[in-house]
């Protein structure tokens, strides 16, 4: 986990909940255009994180504790 913290399943839980749950309400919706997406086999369309954002989760979870203190 520590050479790969994007795939930490906490990070992954709350871009999730944040990003893409809501349906049509969701922000990933309202902002699609800077969603890249695809379409899976039973013609579901997803959206995917930016690479931007996973980036900055992956730096946020790498941090040492003391720099992510939030006020």
């Amino acid at each position: 986990m520590r050479s790969r913290p994007y795939r930490n399943p906490r990070i992954i839980t709350v871009i999730r909940d944040l990003f893409f749950a809501g349906g049509i309400n969701s922000f990933a919706n309202r902002f699609e255009q800077h969603f890249l997406t695809y379409q899976d086999y039973d013609g579901i369309v997803h959206h995917e994180v930016p690479v931007a954002m996973v980036a900055l989760v992956a730096t946020a979870v790498s941090a040492p504790p003391r720099v992510m203190v939030l006020y």
